[in-house]
């Protein structure tokens, strides 16, 4: 096979212990641990052309899995494969154990964080546990970046949050994701996108709290976004949104079906085979069945503006599927402004 992933995804188990009010599984039932096998396979066909790759282990919440973490992690450096890893977790339920190995593999840490303390309770839950998981990783020193969901609820504390970061040493980065109307969003009828002008006034406020916050720090968080708009506009490039817009991501399910990404795990549209019959055949359904970014083509950044989650795109109607370029302009203005 002559084809594989530069960014894998391993959804370690299904089983999560929030009840996110925009979950966006698509399936319910029992809960499905990967088998190693399973895992292994897909490590196998990532590493096999020898290029590297970035390994991201997800779920459900993959820390309720601290023994296939560390095999999947002790795996991968054990093959001496030119991999980076990466996990994406709730923050609940970190120790010092599993602080312990991120620092021994090497492991990179993604947090998931809907703002201070009402907006992400209200979201997510289990606030006061999350940020006990933030500051055993600041008292041991390791480095995390958090990721926050965008939507009406929260958009407007977004300020509040780049306040809250700046509480931690070790927090290093923020991404920004846009809601994507599935699962949860589609069911309850509680979470909904931002309006166009609530999300220019709230990322207007993320932008200044964060360089004020930046003002007083040895170590910046840094803002994904704006950083991916200030590296395109410094190559003068227009980068793709993700590795799945280049039809460069797989994500595999604790069953062993492959997908696209992870956003479209669990939605038979987008099966690909499994990493059990895995062949050519597979990989071009992967290619068929992947979603394309679609850049902007009239606003002030299209010259290197990367387009939207193709997977938001594909999920979310036409009033709601482009407000990334609502964000990647406002982000823009205010970067000009500053500069």
């Amino acid at each position: 096979m002559n084809r594989s992933p530069r960014y894998l995804v391993l959804l370690l188990t299904t089983e999560c212990n929030l009840h996110c009010a925009y979950c966006y599984r698509e399936e319910y039932g029992p809960v499905q641990i990967m088998p190693r096998e399973i895992a292994e396979k897909g490590l196998r066909l990532a590493a096999a052309p020898g290029h590297s790759f970035h390994v991201q282990m997800t779920g459900g919440e993959p820390c309720l899995e601290p023994e296939l973490i560390e095999w999947t992690a002790s795996l991968v450096r054990k093959e001496g494969w030119p991999a980076t890893i990466g996990i994406q977790t709730n923050g609940t339920v970190l120790n010092a154990s599993l602080i312990k190995m991120f620092k021994r593999y090497d492991i990179k840490v993604g947090v998931s964080l809907d703002g201070p303390l009402d907006f992400h309770e209200r979201l997510r839950g289990k606030f006061s546990s999350t940020l006990r998981g933030l500051k055993l990783l600041c008292e041991q020193e390791v480095p995390f970046r958090v990721t926050c969901v965008i939507t009406w609820q929260n958009v407007a504390a977004m300020d509040k949050l780049a306040l809250l970061l700046g509480s931690f040493s070790t927090a290093r980065g923020l991404a920004l994701d846009l809601l994507v109307c599935k699962g949860n969003t589609l069911k309850s009828g509680f979470v909904s996108p931002p309006s166009p002008e609530e999300l220019k006034n709230g990322l207007k406020k993320l932008v200044h709290a964060l360089a004020w916050v930046n003002k007083n720090r040895s170590n910046p968080i840094k803002l994904r976004e704006l950083e991916s708009l200030k590296q395109a506009a410094k190559e003068g490039s227009q980068p793709h949104f993700c590795h799945a817009s280049k039809r460069e991501a797989m994500a595999i399910h604790p069953g062993g079906t492959i997908y696209p990404c992870a956003q479209t795990v669990g939605d038979p549209c987008f099966a690909c085979g499994t990493v059990e019959t895995a062949n050519e055949e597979n990989f071009y359904l992967l290619e068929k069945n992947s979603l394309r970014s679609e850049q902007c083509n009239d606003c002030p950044v299209s010259g290197f503006c990367p387009g939207d989650c193709p997977g938001r795109l594909y999920y979310n109607d036409v009033r709601t599927g482009r407000l990334a370029c609502v964000m990647y302009q406002a982000l823009w203005e205010e970067y000009v402004k500053e500069s």
